[in-house]
């Protein structure tokens, strides 16, 4: 398991070589000569991977010769990463698989004390990564929040865009980094913070309410 853009260091795969004859597994004292030394190689070859990834690996031995060779009696057995959300391992594609650490996102939008949030107000955001192909929109409606799952872990920065909400004046920065520190148990959460500043600017939206007075329009109220 590596994050975004991370060199994978196949040494720390794990997993142990278990000599059998047939079902039975080997004891060493019981063994006459010396177990082959095991060259392993990989495809592809440790790099600097953005997306889960599988790996095939072929089995060489000192003891190989023209007509025996140590791969034919080699199976492999994977191990599942219960810890890693949606592993879905298939022996078919590679004798094991390199994970890219992923985290859940969620985006809070909360009034300031002594404010409210209009309900059906929305709120758009940006989220970029820092250091992977992320670039997308999030949009919440009123005071609320929205989950994005399964990001690369990395840095990010999200971005209050204050041209949808301009009624809404950001406590703090409308702009906000997400740094992989905060990132604890696969996820991490950013809160923004508005205050409402009660303002009715005329808008398309305006509504006058019109009466006749002595057979002449008299606009009486104007609504935003």
């Amino acid at each position: 398991r590596i994050n975004y853009g991370e060199t994978a260091d196949y040494n720390s795969n794990g997993g142990a070589v278990v000599w059998k004859h047939g079902n039975d597994v080997a004891v060493a004292a019981n063994m006459t000569g010396e177990a082959p030394a095991l060259t392993y190689t990989y495809g592809p070859q440790e790099g600097a991977f953005k997306q889960d990834t599988y790996v095939n690996v072929t089995v060489t031995s000192d003891k190989d010769t023209a007509t025996t060779k140590i791969r034919d009696a080699v199976t492999f057995v994977h191990t599942r990463d219960t810890d890693f959300p949606g592993c879905s391992f298939d022996p078919a594609q590679g004798q094991f698989i390199v994970h890219i650490n992923v985290f859940d996102l969620t985006i809070k939008k909360t009034a300031k004390a002594g404010t409210t949030i209009d309900p059906n107000q929305t709120f758009v955001f940006r989220v970029r990564g820092n250091n992977n192909d992320v670039d997308m929109q999030v949009v919440i409606t009123g005071a609320n929040k929205q989950v994005i799952k399964n990001l690369p872990v990395g840095n990010y920065t999200i971005t209050e865009d204050t041209s949808w909400s301009w009624k809404y004046t950001p406590v703090g920065d409308a702009e906000k980094t997400l740094t992989t520190s905060y990132i604890k148990n696969g996820a991490a959460t950013v809160t923004f913070v508005n205050e409402n500043k009660g303002t009715n600017w005329l808008t398309s939206l305006a509504e006058v309410i019109n009466k006749w007075i002595n057979g002449k329009i008299d606009p009486i109220e104007v609504k935003n």
